[in-house]
């Protein structure tokens, strides 16, 4: 299904400056300090482009993603890890049906 209206138009008002945001981090206090002395590093730094969005099924599309380097953190331990996506549409806010919301355990031997 290919993009035909300008309606379908009106969603990839995509500007090389707007990202789509990203943030990770430990998902309680226990896993923030575990996590605190190294740092995160994404790529791209300033997050998705827009111009991966919206998914209507497009031929071609490919998915857009973001490299996540945990520098340094506890080893033996098993870490709690929350990413959340910043756009005004849509809600993180954990209350809803976690849109925009990935979870996942780290641990370094």
């Amino acid at each position: 299904m290919g993009m035909k209206t300008d309606e379908d138009l009106r969603f990839l008002a995509f500007s090389p400056n707007v990202s789509v945001g990203v943030s990770c981090e430990g998902q309680n206090a226990a896993d923030r300090e575990n996590l605190a002395d190294g740092g995160i590093e994404f790529h791209p730094p300033q997050g998705i482009p827009t111009i991966s969005f919206p998914y209507l099924n497009q031929e071609g599309y490919r998915s857009p993603f973001v490299m996540v380097k945990f520098k340094d953190f506890s080893r033996r331990v098993v870490i709690q890890i929350e990413c959340k996506l910043y756009a005004k549409n849509i809600d993180n806010s954990g209350t809803a049906r976690r849109h925009g919301i990935m979870r996942f355990e780290l641990l370094k031997d």
